[in-house]
């Protein structure tokens, strides 16, 4: 098994479709444009050099096959670019009027590792352990133990690998219905290094609740919306979005739900400043 040093957390076959000029012999060599939050700064990379770290996945206890989970993630993203192109193409040549019940079955699958392998859903299980160790008494031998990154990183690990976290996420997903939406205005959809982005409208909160929107934008002019299965909209219909006012609102989503970086075909992150 090759050795990976640079692990993906957000594959390049979906940053691609991001890409302001796609070089179709050496995708990963495509550039994107991205806007560092942190730094507050615009610069432009290939989609190989964003959204990864040296060793994310790693599991050293493995020795020579500690890059496993990369290598499977490597096979799982064959099939999500077929599935991503096979849409993409179907909609902007109109051959392709709503998903099918097979291909929102397989994307529900790899929204939902994508959900959960992110650096932000790491984050998210180092938030809930720094609560766990809140009622761990101080005495105990587990209360430094439990916050160390790599007791952290091992714990993330083991979701990705037995997938059951995944299957629920894919599950929750697959019972929403979906909008397919097509952007017809000049402002195009943008991505993250977290781009399953969850909403809470109103008062409740989680994927389950009736105000959960998860919107996910595959390419700038296409995105795909989650809502409640109470919704009286048809599934998985491709349906036109023609108020910028939405985009830019889903995009601000976008900013909000990132961990660090955004990206976009565009140079244009001014909407980052109007929040």
């Amino acid at each position: 098994m090759s050795k990976t040093t640079n692990e993906h957390y957000v594959p390049c076959c979906y940053l691609w479709n991001f890409s302001f000029q796609k070089n179709n012999k050496s995708p990963q060599k495509s550039p994107i444009h991205v806007f560092d939050t942190v730094i507050n700064k615009h610069f432009i990379r290939a989609v190989h050099d964003v959204s990864s770290d040296y060793g994310f996945y790693d599991i050293a206890e493995l020795g020579e096959k500690s890059n496993v989970l990369e290598v499977c993630f490597s096979g799982f993203e064959g099939e999500y670019a077929t599935l991503l192109k096979v849409l993409v193409d179907g909609i902007h040549n109109t051959s392709v009027q709503s998903l099918g019940t097979k291909e929102k079955t397989s994307f529900a699958a790899h929204f939902a590792i994508q959900y959960v392998r992110t650096l932000a859903h790491r984050n998210f299980l180092s938030y809930l352990v720094e609560q766990l160790k809140t009622i761990i008494p101080k005495s105990s031998i587990y209360y430094d133990h439990i916050t160390s990154e790599d007791y952290i990183k091992n714990l993330h690990n083991g979701q990705l690998l037995n997938m059951e976290t995944a299957n629920v996420f894919a599950n929750v997903f697959e019972d929403k219905k979906w909008i397919i939406s097509l952007n017809k205005t000049d402002q195009p959809f943008i991505t993250s290094d977290n781009p399953v982005c969850v909403i809470n409208c109103g008062d409740s909160v989680g994927l389950c609740s009736l105000g959960c929107i998860v919107a996910i934008p595959i390419c700038p002019d296409i995105l795909i919306m989650m809502v409640d299965n109470r919704f009286p909209v048809q599934d998985r219909k491709v349906v036109e979005m023609c108020d910028i006012k939405i985009v830019d609102y889903l995009n601000k989503q976008q900013h909000n739900n990132c961990s660090r970086c955004l990206f976009s075909i565009s140079d244009d992150f001014s909407f980052v400043h109007s929040e």
